[in-house]
């Protein structure tokens, strides 16, 4: 288990960072006691920020990862957010948004 998230961000700045996932495990298993976000990076210019949290109501309640792409800090109403359950599930998702911040954020860097 590392705490370096296994992705590349490309043009994005890791700013919060507690990543400690272990795929031989069930996520419940080990992600109650995280409760919000364990992943940010930054996307500078374009004023973007990618936002990966764990939410979970109880400890005997089922949980979920929450992927947001969030633009000028507006948590209300995010560029893009997707649910997951699975780890596999997350890493493509995680992908997908990293793509995404990086089309934007070269588009804001011309």
């Amino acid at each position: 288990m590392s705490n370096n998230p296994p992705f590349n961000f490309g043009l994005g700045t890791i700013t919060w960072n507690s990543w400690a996932l272990d795929e031989s495990k069930t996520p419940e298993e080990q992600l109650w006691h995280y409760g919000e976000g364990f992943l940010q990076v930054n996307y500078e210019k374009s004023n973007l920020t990618l936002h990966v949290e764990w939410r979970q109501d109880g400890e005997n309640e089922p949980g979920k990862f929450v992927v947001q792409l969030i633009k000028n800090c507006d948590w209300e109403h995010p560029v893009m957010e997707e649910y997951c359950r699975t780890i596999p599930e997350l890493y493509a998702i995680i992908e997908k948004f990293i793509a995404k911040a990086n089309d934007l954020e070269s588009a804001a860097n011309k």
